[in-house]
């Protein structure tokens, strides 16, 4: 089991965007995958999701908590390719930034797209609270994390 470190509040890796991971999966980003699997469980009380560069890995790979099943999932590349016109706002909090919480809007639901851990292709559509976290993650791997986004004036 490798639990890796979350990197905290002000480090600089969590405001970089990622780079995108090219097929085939090497032996690299199996380890990430499972890296990251790890890190998550090791914390699911307090996270369903956990973004490459929250432990330091600026490639764009999230796993996830299948809110379904229980099960950690993995999404490589993920994009969101249509996203519901109805917003809800929900507080959220964050694995990187312990303690803090936000009142956010997000889509409703989600298509997104990307790859699984084998390198095949995969779309899933998610509403809810497992929409929420797709978008969250993907802010992750954009360099950015709304809970501590400030309001421009």
């Amino acid at each position: 089991m490798a639990v890796k470190k979350i990197h905290l509040f002000n480090s600089p890796v969590l405001t970089l965007p990622c780079r995108g991971i090219v097929a085939p999966i090497t032996a690299e980003t199996e380890q990430l995958a499972l890296d990251l699997k790890d890190t998550l469980e090791h914390h699911i009380k307090k996270g369903y999701g956990l973004a490459a560069p929250q432990i330091g890995i600026l490639q764009r790979m999230f796993a996830f908590v299948n809110l379904r099943t229980g099960n950690i999932g993995i999404f490589i590349n993920p994009k969101c390719d249509q996203f519901s016109p109805n917003i809800v706002e929900q507080r959220e909090s964050c694995l990187s930034y312990p303690g803090l919480w936000k009142s956010i809007k997000r889509p409703e639901w989600g298509l997104f797209s990307g790859l699984d851990i084998t390198g095949k292709e995969m779309k899933i559509k998610v509403e809810g609270l497992q929409a929420r976290i797709f978008f969250h993650e993907i802010d992750h791997l954009n360099g950015q994390c709304r809970v501590v986004t400030k309001k421009r004036r």
